[in-house]
């Protein structure tokens, strides 16, 4: 998203208004988001199994 972010700064918002419509119209970055939320999930219950796993044996 930080390539985005960098290509957006130097628009201007009607260019930016624009470009966000035709986006949203063609639906060019939905698939990106539902895979970035579903990486972003198994990230999240990837970090919390090792954390139990790691308390698990510190208390044993």
């Amino acid at each position: 998203m930080n390539i985005h972010y960098t290509y957006y700064i130097n628009m201007t918002e009607e260019q930016l208004n624009q470009k966000h419509n035709t986006d949203v119209g063609n639906y060019n970055y939905v698939d990106y988001f539902y895979q970035r939320a579903l990486l972003d999930s198994f990230n999240l219950s990837i970090g919390i199994l090792i954390t139990a796993i790691f308390i698990f044996k510190q208390k044993n």
